[in-house]
């Protein structure tokens, strides 16, 4: 669907503006083909004769493609974790002997391990 929506709605108006399809025009011939002297206009010209070519609007394209991908994914497991993310609270008290944070209901500190008197309900900080 991302790559649909790549392809087919942010490409063309991009090509548009460049004048021409970028991936077919941008290419470096680094070794002829069969035909001798041959100029190749498009990518499909170089290829159908046999060309080795350096494709750089095809790797634009496709880096493009990968970013623009790559940001829908980030987006989407980013709505994911704030859909499915959830606060959990836990009532506290103090401990009467070293003051650190312990559950309401503990018998025993879990920092200082002392004995703690039973919890009454009126105390959560």
């Amino acid at each position: 669907m991302v790559r649909s929506f790549v392809n087919d709605l942010l490409v063309p108006p991009l090509s548009f503006v460049a004048g021409d399809t970028v991936r077919s025009r941008l290419f470096f011939v680094l070794k002829r083909g069969r035909t001798l002297g041959a100029k190749y206009r498009t990518l499909d010209e170089a290829a159908a004769d046999g060309a080795i070519t350096i494709n750089i609007g095809r790797f634009g394209h496709n880096c493009f493609n990968f970013l623009v991908v790559g940001l829908a994914v980030y987006h989407l497991l980013r709505g994911l974790k704030a859909f499915f993310e959830f606060q959990v609270t836990i009532q506290t008290r103090k401990c009467p002997y070293c003051y650190s944070d312990i559950h309401e209901l503990a018998t025993r500190c879990a920092f200082c391990t002392a004995v703690l008197p039973a919890a009454s309900a009126s105390t959560p900080v």
